[in-house]
């Protein structure tokens, strides 16, 4: 997508600042510690999986803020202590990472592509009770979810910074899919908890329908990647991260996107 934008812009710079298992809650740090003195003119955040995936988010200082800011003074644990002083010894931070790996791989989170072989056979059957306690969960995430990304917005705004949301595709849903035939509904998800595939994406949805609602609301432009990009494994090589055809895809989409909203609102900069 760099590319493409380079060749309709002068002096096109574009960077991924993005951090593996990043929240709303690492963004908003890492916009007010590290990006915002950069002074970028447009910040897209491609955001939800890991607000999903993540079983809290309390208030500052959290693990994410912690990691970023990186201050012995915040261990409040034993814990807290190994996390930071992770910064300060290759020992500790290879231990540290080794250990978080491992955790991210049991929550289903890690990078490793699936055997959609394997994973046909993995299917899941919730009861109804079970779906609503669920949807119960993530009732009140919602809503801090919201909270974040207003913060999000606010904090660009106040530096002058055009904040761009994408919303999370997936490739679990309410499909069948077009390459291995699999079904896609009840194939089994582990997302901050089992779920069947069909619920995992309802569930994620719901997090989308936020990042839309408060676009319209906030006029910041929405790149609704979720219901662009297909549900296919030809995009993806597990059920949220994408192959190479799948990123080239994603920044043809993106950038369909952004392009009319980035000529208009800075003209003088387009060829």
């Amino acid at each position: 997508m760099g590319n493409k934008l380079k060749q309709v812009f002068n002096r096109c710079w574009l960077n991924n600042a993005g951090l593996t298992g990043h929240s709303t809650f690492g963004h908003i740090i890492l916009m007010n510690d590290y990006i915002i003195k950069f002074k970028p003119k447009v910040v897209l955040f491609l955001v939800g999986i890991n607000d999903v995936g993540r079983e809290s988010l309390g208030k500052y200082p959290s693990d994410e803020g912690k990691f970023l800011r990186g201050r012995l003074s915040y261990a409040n644990t034993l814990s807290d202590f190994f996390k930071l002083a992770a910064n300060h010894s290759d020992v500790i931070a290879y231990a540290l990472n080794l250990w978080r790996c491992i955790k991210a791989k049991s929550a289903g989170l890690g990078h490793e592509t699936v055997n959609f072989n394997l994973a046909k056979a993995e299917k899941i059957y919730l009861g109804e009770r079970e779906k609503q306690n669920i949807r119960t969960a993530h009732v009140q995430k919602l809503k801090d979810y919201e909270g974040r990304l207003k913060e999000i917005i606010s904090i660009c705004r106040v530096n002058n910074i055009e904040p761009v949301f994408i919303t999370q595709p997936t490739l679990y849903g309410d499909v069948v899919d077009p390459i291995t035939n699999i079904d896609l509904r009840d194939i089994k998800v582990n997302n901050a908890g089992y779920m069947d595939g069909s619920l995992a994406w309802e569930i994620m949805e719901r997090y989308n329908y936020v990042v839309r609602k408060l676009g319209e609301k906030e006029n910041v432009l929405v790149v609704d990647l979720a219901r662009e990009l297909p549900k296919s494994s030809k995009y993806y090589y597990d059920f949220v991260h994408y192959t190479n055809e799948g990123a080239k895809e994603v920044a043809e989409i993106v950038f369909k996107q952004i392009y009319p909203f980035l000529a208009k609102k800075y003209q003088e900069s387009a060829n």
